[in-house]
C-alpha cells in the first residue's frame, strides 16, 4: 500500500502564522480607518457651528408650591400643582426659602413688590416635569452663568434695586418671572381626557395668577404635548382667552399626533383645529433634524396668526427632545 504523504509541520506552522498575520493586519486596518473617521468628524464638526449655539445654563434653582384658589374637578387633576421658580441668589425672594408651602396669595411670590412683572407659565409635555423650566427661569432673570463673577453680582444688585422689570423696553433691562404647572409626570399623549384636563388646570392657573399678580397678559410656553395643551386653553376656555395673548411651543406636534394610542387624541386635535380662532399669537419652534420623535415639519402651524420657526436652535442639525429644554438660547 502507498503511504499518504504527511504535510510538513514547518509548512503548516508557517501557513498558520501567515493567516494570523493577515487577520491582525485586517483588524489593524479597521482600527486605523475608525480613528481617521473619528478625527475627520472632529474637524468636520466645526462646519456645523454657526455662532448661534447655546451654552448650558447654571442656576441655583428653587421651586416653591403656590396655593391655588380652585379645586380639582376630577380624579385625573387631583395631583396637579402650581410652582414658582426662583434663584437662591435673587434678593427679591429670600423670604420664600423659609416660607411654609404651599404659599398663599401674597404678592411676594409674584415679584410685584419690586417692579412690574411679566409672567411666563411653563407647561411640560408627555411624562414631563415642572423642573424642566429651570433653564427658562434662569434666562428670565438673566442669571444663567456660574455662581461667581462680576456679571452675576451686577445682575443680583440690579434685581434688588428693581432696575430690571417686565415693563422694560430694552432687552438689557427686561426680565420675566417663570411659573410652572406640575402634572405629576402624567402621560398626556395616552388619552385625550388627559389633554383636556390639563388645559382646564392651565386655564384656572392663568386666571389665578392674573388675579394675584395683577397682570393682564400671561405667556404660555409648552414643551412637546404641552404646546397642544397651551393651544387648547383659548379654545376650550374662551372666558380666559384674553389673558393668553401669546403662546410659544417647543417641539410640539401641531400638524398631527405622532403616537396616538387612542382615538380620543385625534378627537382633541379635531376640536383644536375647528375651534381655533387665531386671536392668540403662536410661535412654534421645531428642534431640527436631530429630533427622532417630533419631525420638524410636524411643528408647523398653518394659520395666519401663527409663526413657525424651523431649526432656529442650530441651522445644520438642530436639537433633540431631551436637550431643547435644559439648553435654551433665547
Amino acid at each position: 500500500k502507498m503511504k499518504t504523504p504527511q504535510p510538513d509541520p514547518e509548512k503548516r506552522v508557517a501557513a498558520t502564522v501567515q493567516g494570523y498575520n493577515l487577520q491582525s493586519l485586517f483588524l489593524l486596518l479597521i482600527h486605523v480607518i475608525g480613528l481617521l473617521v473619528f478625527v475627520y468628524g472632529i474637524v468636520l464638526r466645526k462646519n456645523f457651528h454657526n455662532g448661534d449655539e447655546c451654552e448650558m445654563t447654571y442656576s441655583m434653582r428653587e421651586f416653591v408650591e403656590i396655593a391655588t384658589s380652585f379645586e380639582s374637578t376630577s380624579p385625573v387633576t387631583k395631583d396637579y400643582k402650581l410652582y414658582k421658580f426662583f434663584d437662591r441668589r435673587d434678593p427679591r425672594y429670600q423670604s420664600l426659602m423659609r416660607a411654609r408651602q404651599p404659599l398663599s396669595d401674597h404678592p411676594d411670590w409674584c415679584g410685584t413688590s419690586h417692579a412690574k412683572v411679566k409672567v411666563v407659565l411653563f407647561i411640560p409635555g408627555h411624562w414631563g416635569s415642572y423642573t424642566q423650566s429651570r433653564s427658562l427661569g434662569a434666562h428670565g432673570i438673566k442669571l444663567t452663568g456660574k455662581a461667581s463673577g462680576a456679571t452675576v453680582k451686577n445682575i443680583v444688585n440690579a434685581l434688588g434695586r428693581g432696575s430690571l422689570s417686565g415693563a422694560a423696553t430694552s432687552e438689557e433691562s427686561f426680565i420675566y418671572e417663570v411659573l410652572s404647572v406640575d402634572f405629576a409626570e402624567q402621560g398626556a399623549a395616552l388619552h385625550g381626557h388627559f389633554l383636556i384636563s390639563q388645559s382646564s388646570y392651565v386655564s384656572a392657573s392663568v386666571k389665578h395668577i392674573s388675579r394675584v399678580c395683577n397682570v393682564d397678559s400671561i405667556t404660555l410656553v409648552g414643551h412637546s404635548m404641552g404646546g397642544i395643551v397651551a393651544r387648547l386653553v383659548p379654545v376650550l376656555h374662551p372666558e380666559n382667552a384674553h389673558l393668553v395673548r401669546d403662546i410659544i411651543t417647543l417641539a410640539s406636534p401641531h400638524s398631527n399626533p405622532i403616537y396616538a394610542l387612542d382615538y380620543s387624541i385625534h378627537e382633541v386635535y379635531q376640536r383644536l383645529e375647528s375651534g381655533w380662532r387665531g386671536e392668540t399669537l403662536v410661535v412654534s419652534v421645531s428642534t431640527g433634524l436631530k429630533d427622532e420623535m417630533i419631525e420638524p415639519t410636524s411643528s408647523f402651524i398653518h394659520h395666519h396668526s401663527s409663526f413657525s420657526v424651523s431649526k432656529i436652535l442650530c441651522y445644520s442639525i438642530g436639537f433633540d427632545q431631551s436637550t431643547i429644554m435644559p439648553c435654551l438660547p433665547f
